[in-house]
């Protein structure tokens, strides 16, 4: 990764060290399940902070989330991890959650998951980086692997496709051969 892009994303390496990072005992797992979520959907912290448990659905087929406060006013379904969706329901995750379902899945202000996330991407990655981070992360994953732009501009909830085109421009400020080779030590 250059340095231009160490602002937009996190590398294979460092994803994994941050998600390894996550398992510690000291970090409250609500907090932990807002940035597996973020990671794992692309969707905005305020959009994941808005859920409730009405927003999860695990069916015999697929597990979703809706967003219903986004920042456009539109509403979007995202797939994600069925152990994911099952680990929501659940709710031991946050500590004196309610069990009603109209209530919000994260209890926390806002303030308290960037005061988190401040120590965290110190403490973990050795650098400042923001909880946008991570929605970079995912939507250059999915450029990599070949995703649609039309469909990853729908997942990110932008409005325009030139919006989502600006990952593409990131993404080629690398080498292409660094993405290419990744996994070919011989070479």
């Amino acid at each position: 990764m250059t340095k231009d892009t160490n602002k937009y994303s996190l590398d294979r390496k460092e994803t994994k060290s941050f998600l390894t990072s996550l398992q510690t005992k000291k970090i409250d797992k609500c907090f932990v399940a807002v940035f597996k979520l973020a990671i794992l959907t692309g969707a905005r912290i305020s959009e994941i902070l808005s859920l409730t448990r009405d927003d999860v659905n695990l069916d015999s087929r697929k597990a979703t989330i809706t967003l219903t406060n986004t920042k456009n006013k539109d509403v979007r379904i995202l797939f994600l991890p069925r152990r994911m969706a099952s680990y929501l329901l659940k709710r031991h995750y946050c500590k004196n959650q309610k069990k009603k379902k109209s209530e919000r899945l994260f209890p926390h202000p806002r303030g308290s998951f960037n005061v988190v996330w401040r120590r965290l991407s110190k403490e973990k990655l050795g650098k400042n980086i923001s909880p946008h981070t991570l929605r970079r992360t995912f939507a250059l994953k999915l450029i990599e692997a070949g995703y649609p732009l039309n469909q990853l501009q729908y997942v990110l909830g932008h409005k325009s496709l030139s919006t989502t085109s600006v990952y593409v421009r990131v993404r080629a400020q690398t080498n292409p051969l660094d993405f290419l080779l990744q996994d070919d030590d011989d070479l």
